[in-house]
């Protein structure tokens, strides 16, 4: 991000701009440094930025190509998958009263093993109903 502002502050209007002209420009909303920062912030998650670029993506697939027809909602439902609680409770054996946490504390302890778990289930799904040519 740092990197990104310091080269801004180099090639805006190809001038160089002090921090005082920069800030001064982005309150009094100046479009060239406003634009440079949307495209800035739009890669930072969660930022108002990221989200406005994404409803302009959705926007432009729905002009483009047409509203969507099909939706799919899909859940590795990990508190009910018995295998899963049982590698967590199994990989995370040093954590003090890992036997009698319930599944959704194991789930919570341990995101990271839960959404590697999804994606396994989901490439293995998607491979056997997509990709197979099953028609």
């Amino acid at each position: 991000m740092c990197h990104s502002i310091g080269h801004m502050l180099h090639s805006v209007t190809g001038n160089k701009l002090s921090v005082k002209e920069f800030h001064e420009r982005l309150q009094n909303k100046d479009g060239e440094i406003n634009s440079n920062m949307f495209s800035l912030l739009s890669h930072m998650c969660g930022s108002k930025e990221y989200f406005a670029k994404l409803g302009m993506d959705v926007k432009w697939m729905l002009k483009t190509l047409g509203p969507p027809t099909l939706f799919v909602t899909c859940s590795c439902a990990e508190w009910f998958s018995e295998s899963l609680i049982s590698y967590l409770r199994r990989i995370n054996n040093t954590v003090p009263g890992i036997e009698t946490m319930t599944s959704s504390e194991l789930c919570a302890m341990d995101p990271v093993n839960v959404s590697i778990h999804f994606r396994n289930k989901w490439d293995a799904i998607f491979n056997k109903l997509v990709c197979s040519g099953i028609h």
